[in-house]
């Protein structure tokens, strides 16, 4: 074929053509003009930026007749082989499907002989995370010390996977993604000298697509090209090859999705789906434009870090004005938590429906401030029925975190006659269910302790004498909540009371062997306050108390 694709067309000759790729060319550069050229390079990095047409350069820079040279001269034998894609001192091998054993041994066997015209021997390993790991052990050897003549390259996309043994033995460069912007004006620049006609919009689009890779941008720019009416590549030609839903579709779903319009979704997916658009990528896009939002919303339109145009970003943050950047997150959440249901379901159409119609169910959220001012409009309009508090106003309105209330903590009891309780209706037995009612309320953990191991007995000469039932554990836990008892009782009451304990009933048998220990694990149990707030957001009950032994189980 006499047609050469663009992405070989254009590929880099030198270090100064390669795009966006400074902090790695110009190491290079320097260390062949030091004379410090390292033996062993690996180049990592995404797709298409660069690794093995860098490999190339720096061996056309080191077998150059005039070098070794940062600039290769492109005139002599070696720079010329190298251009043409048939050097004979320049081994390029794929380490995918040369990634046994007995290759790599063939290669070590292969060192000793020297160049057959030029400087040095160099062996570029394209994909060099593919060799096996006996491979890469027979390489180890050679790698660290090899012959004058020899300059290993590597290049991956996958350095992870690569041992620490043959990362260590070489000098990494790690490529980046090209921006929007850069890789955007590469082909503006290609555009101009092919002479065809793309507005930038187009590019940007094709450059967005490409996620930083320089390959793949290229490629796409070669087939808008080939597809395009007149050598006129436009947006709408763009998103049409590329199965994309215009930005105005786009606008129009998210517009829909804050305003809670459920017709207009229904619609637009419908429109969609009969015009044969791959809903799937149009999924991608609706994230990736929620995406766009928050990052308008925190960093501004200034920023870099939207790859869209100004006036998608103005539109953007029109349709998004008044919304916060939480209910922007809380939407973009529920989309990816979603996205694995999308790339496997069948209906597709019926799924998306489905999610549409859960976003617009999110209620706006309202920041504390918004709160606030709400409360405050309605106090002055009707103060009678709201009412915020002067502590509320001051210090910037801020919420003061209030420790959980001990018994230890309880406010003095007031024994004034003016608030003594009229408990002359009421029998002792239920006024000590009104004492177990409110020691449950302070503290539920006693509440349940009182309930399940102690019982009323008398009350007398302001004593009020309780009957423990159970281990000698429980009446040491009775003990402990006794101060709890004595306050709460008094406040019963109306006045000083005690507590004493009846240990008469105590079974000192229980005290002796597995049943203590059960009921010992129960009752902290009981007590621990992950489980009293279980059941108290779930507004239930311990129905049933298991204790599971721990087996241990040999090896066969």
């Amino acid at each position: 074929m006499s047609y050469l694709v663009l992405a070989r067309k254009y590929r880099p000759a030198d270090f100064n053509a390669v795009v966006h790729q400074e902090h790695v060319t110009t190491t290079l550069k320097n260390a062949i003009e030091l004379n410090r050229v390292a033996h062993a390079h690996i180049f990592t990095g995404p797709r298409g930026t660069g690794k093995t047409t860098i490999a190339r350069i720096l061996g056309k820079c080191m077998n150059c007749f005039n070098g070794p040279s940062p600039i290769p001269c492109e005139n002599c034998r070696s720079c010329n082989e190298i251009s043409s894609g048939s050097p004979s001192d320049i081994i390029e091998i794929d380490g995918a499907s040369n990634n046994s054993v007995d290759q790599i041994r063939e290669i070590r066997d292969n060192l000793v002989y020297k160049p057959v015209h030029s400087r040095y021997k160099i062996y570029i390993i394209d994909e060099v995370h593919m060799l096996s790991t006996a491979a890469f052990n027979a390489l180890l050897k050679s790698l660290e010390e090899p012959p004058p003549h020899i300059i290993f390259l590597f290049a991956t996309t996958e350095p992870h996977k690569i041992p620490v043994t043959i990362l260590s033995r070489c000098q990494r460069h790690d490529l980046k993604r090209v921006p929007l912007g850069a890789l955007s004006e590469h082909l503006a620049g290609l555009c101009k000298n092919e002479n065809i006609d793309a507005s930038m919009e187009s590019l940007l689009n094709i450059a967005s697509t490409a996620e930083g890779s320089v390959r793949d941008a290229m490629s796409l720019l070669d087939q808008a090209i080939a597809s395009a009416p007149d050598n006129k590549i436009t947006l709408e030609h763009i998103n049409w090859l590329i199965g994309s839903s215009s930005f105005p579709v786009i606008k129009e779903t998210l517009d829909s999705i804050f305003k809670a319009d459920r017709k207009a979704l229904i619609n637009i997916l419908a429109e969609l789906y009969l015009s044969g658009k791959d809903l799937k990528i149009f999924y991608s896009d609706i994230a990736n434009y929620l995406r766009h939002i928050i990052i308008l919303k925190i960093n501004g339109k200034e920023g870099n870090l939207c790859d869209i145009s100004k006036d998608c970003k103005n539109e953007l943050l029109e349709i998004s004005m008044g919304l916060s950047p939480q209910y922007i997150s809380r939407l973009l959440d529920i989309t990816l938590k979603e996205e694995s249901k999308i790339k496997y379901t069948e209906n597709i159409r019926i799924l998306m429906e489905l999610l549409f119609l859960k976003l617009c169910e999110i209620p706006e959220t309202k920041s504390l401030e918004k709160i606030l001012v709400e409360l405050e409009k309605l106090k002055a309009s009707d103060p009678g029925e709201v009412y915020i508090s002067e502590s509320r106003k001051t210090e910037e309105n801020k919420i003061e975190y209030k420790e959980p209330v001990h018994e230890t903590d309880l406010p003095p009891v007031n024994v004034s006659t003016d608030k003594k309780q009229n408990l002359k209706t009421l029998s002792n037995e239920e006024i000590w269910l009104k004492i177990l009612e409110k020691i449950s309320k302070i503290k539920m953990a006693a509440g349940n302790l009182l309930k399940n191991n102690s019982r009323f007995l008398d009350f007398n000469n302001d004593t009020l004498k309780i009957k423990a039932v159970g281990s000698g554990y429980h009446i040491s836990m009775l003990k402990k909540e006794s101060s709890l008892i004595e306050k709460t009782a008094s406040e019963i009451y109306g006045k000083e009371i005690r507590v004493e304990f009846d240990e008469s009933f105590i079974d000192e048998s229980l005290n002796k062997g597995f049943v203590n220990e059960k009921e010992k694990i129960f009752l902290q149990a009981e007590s621990n306050p992950l489980v009293n707030a279980v059941k108290n957001k779930l507004k239930g009950k311990i129905i049933e108390e298991r204790l599971i032994k721990n087996k241990r189980f040999k090896e066969e």
